[in-house]
């Protein structure tokens, strides 16, 4: 299975409080945002890797390097229409993926390996998110929620989902079925276009979307300083993040 990270965009929220550069290249503990995704990856049993920049490209590719230190093969792909939504650094990476399922995750988001590995062990060729069912400290107006049906398959997902029974925490396992709604969302140049949008009409499309509890495994988004602060307090002095599911 291959992988993909989206490194591509500016980070406004936080770029605003902490400068011009890539968010995904600010430090907890000793190591930048990016790395925690690309040990995870490792760690998760998937090494051939694509990462998709835009802001500050050179700056994030010059740390990452060929992906040796890693122990992973890395390509990059460049998105140069990175300031309109997510939803097209995915749609970059389609070369790459071909016709295979892929794990997708995002640099911003710290993510236990054990959360990736979750994905990876299902044993469905269908499409997977990983879902919160707790959310425990999570800001809940600033995550995207879903509603899953009693079968576990997601019906909604959005920021403004109400009602939720899970909270999406940035990784997916994906079919290139999500490249046929891509065609459908992306049209007009200059428009944004995010992730959860291409999701929704892949399930309209007929791709069932499967729910992939993670609840307990440690995650958190970093879009502010405020939750860049909160995760460094979380992992001071530690080796590296969680990496034990709380029951």
């Amino acid at each position: 299975m291959k992988g993909v990270i989206l490194a591509a965009g500016r980070g406004s929220r936080i770029s605003k409080q902490n400068g011009h550069g890539s968010k995904v290249l600010l430090q907890v503990e000793d190591k930048p945002l990016i790395d925690y995704a690309l040990r995870a990856f490792e760690e998760a049993g998937v090494s051939d890797v694509a990462v998709v920049v835009g802001h500050e490209a050179d700056a994030v590719m010059d740390w990452v390097g060929d992906g040796a230190r890693y122990r992973l093969d890395i390509q990059f792909i460049f998105n140069p229409d990175y300031p309109y939504g997510n939803a097209r650094s995915v749609y970059a990476a389609r070369p790459f993926v071909g016709r295979d399922s892929f794990l997708l995750a995002m640099a911003d988001h710290l993510m236990a390996p054990g959360l990736l590995k979750e994905l990876v062990a299902q044993r469905s060729d269908d499409n997977f998110i990983a879902i919160d069912r707790r959310g425990y400290g999570k800001d809940i107006d600033e995550c995207t929620r879903v509603w899953t049906d009693s079968a576990g398959l997601v019906t909604r997902i959005g920021k403004n989902v109400t009602p939720w029974n899970g909270i999406d925490a940035g990784a997916f396992r994906l079919t290139p079925a999500i490249f046929e709604a891509l065609d459908e969302v992306i049209g007009e140049d200059g428009v944004e276009y995010e992730l959860s949008r291409a999701i929704t009409l892949m399930i309209e499309l007929g791709h069932p979307l499967q729910a992939c509890d993670i609840s307990g495994w440690f995650w958190q988004d970093i879009d502010t300083l405020d939750d860049l602060t909160s995760v460094r307090n979380t992992l001071v002095g530690t080796a590296s993040w969680p990496n034990r599911r709380k029951a």
